[in-house]
């Protein structure tokens, strides 16, 4: 399995490359996309 890791300015992912092709992961909010940064804080 390869895994690559895109940690932008604004936002972040995750995917990896398996068996049936490339595929992106969810996070526990169930988005692809992740804030790179917490702005609430």
């Amino acid at each position: 399995m390869i895994v690559g890791i895109d940690l932008g300015t604004t936002h972040s992912l995750i995917g990896a490359y398996l068996d049936n092709g490339p595929e992106l992961f969810k996070n526990p909010l169930g988005e692809l996309l992740t804030p790179s940064i917490n702005r609430n804080r």
